[in-house]
């Protein structure tokens, strides 16, 4: 295509003698167009492309149903693609700000596990923190991941969200338990997030709620397989 336009143009620029019949084609192909807008739509059609095949390695990635065992796995790839994901809600909308998402990743090697369940809780956990955003001004979702004790790997997801009161705080991992509308929630998103995290891998889930922030804290053993 590019090759077409410089040959055109270089017709124009050295004025060859074209026949009123190609002279009209071109004028009918509005070349001026072709010549300064074509390439910018030939590069977002190529970004839209790109984008499309990232979200479907995200999906495959998120769900992993071509894994059903246990594999070693960067936990930083489950995260990402659950934040592809649910991109389109980090956006603003007409009573709140675009989310704000600060990524803190720590150096942690890879862990045993079953991704698919795992990729579940982070997609779990961030939609909960981008519900409990839906009100606040300068909304922000904080991830950290490290290795802060020896043989431990630690994920973090905080919101500066309003607290959780602490009647609701002991309940919230509890099947069935919510405090939204009837018809916009299960209350079952937690309890089977702390089951796969507990139960399944043999770590923590733990919660801690104050004024300005909200956490949930996931801790997965190093050596459980």
């Amino acid at each position: 295509m590019q090759d077409l336009l410089d040959l055109l143009r270089a017709c124009q620029q050295e004025q060859m003698q074209l026949s009123p019949a190609l002279q009209q084609q071109i004028q009918q192909a509005d070349l001026d167009f072709l010549r300064q807008d074509l390439p910018k739509l030939l590069s977002a059609m190529a970004a839209g492309s790109n984008r499309i095949r990232d979200i479907i390695v995200s999906l495959r990635n998120f769900s992993r149903l071509d894994e059903s065992t246990r594999k070693s796995v960067d936990i930083h790839h489950g995260l990402e693609s659950s934040l592809l994901l649910l991109e389109h809600q980090f956006l603003p909308t007409s009573g709140r700000e675009a989310i704000r998402l600060m990524k803190q990743y720590g150096d942690c090697p890879e862990i045993v596990c079953y991704a698919n369940q795992l990729n579940q809780v982070f997609f779990s956990i961030l939609t909960n923190a981008i519900t409990a955003l839906a009100d606040v001004p300068q909304p922000q979702i904080t991830i950290r991941t490290g290795c802060l004790v020896p043989g431990e790997l630690m994920i973090a997801i905080s919101n500066n969200g309003p607290a959780i009161a602490p009647d609701v705080l002991p309940h919230i991992f509890d099947p069935f338990f919510t405090t939204r509308a009837i018809g916009e929630g299960t209350g079952m998103g937690l309890a089977v997030s702390y089951q796969i995290i507990v139960d399944q891998h043999g770590g923590r889930l733990e919660c801690e709620s104050s004024e300005t922030e909200t956490m949930f804290r996931i801790t997965l053993p190093m050596d459980r397989w």
